[in-house]
C-alpha cells in the first residue's frame, strides 16, 4: 500500500489481501485523490457486499406463527 509520486501526479500501489493477492495501481493528478481512493479500496475490500445473502427457507406455518 503505497502512493507515491510520479511525473504527472501520484500513483496508487495497492494490494488488500497481501502479497497473494490482487494488485489495484491506478493514477491521480493530486495526492488527496490517491488518499482517498486508497482508502476507498481498502473499506470496500473489508467488506463483503459480494457474498449473496442465503435464502429464507423457513415453512409458511413457521412464518404465519411469528406474524
Amino acid at each position: 500500500m503505497s502512493i507515491k509520486q510520479i511525473t504527472n501526479g501520484y500513483e496508487v500501489d495497492c494490494r488488500p489481501q497481501g502479497r497473494s493477492g490482487k494488485r489495484y495501481r491506478k493514477k491521480f493528478k493530486t495526492k488527496g485523490e490517491a488518499q482517498k481512493y486508497e482508502s476507498w479500496l481498502l473499506s470496500t475490500q473489508n467488506q463483503k457486499d459480494w457474498v449473496e445473502k442465503s435464502a429464507d427457507k423457513r415453512p409458511l406455518l413457521e412464518l404465519i406463527h411469528l406474524w
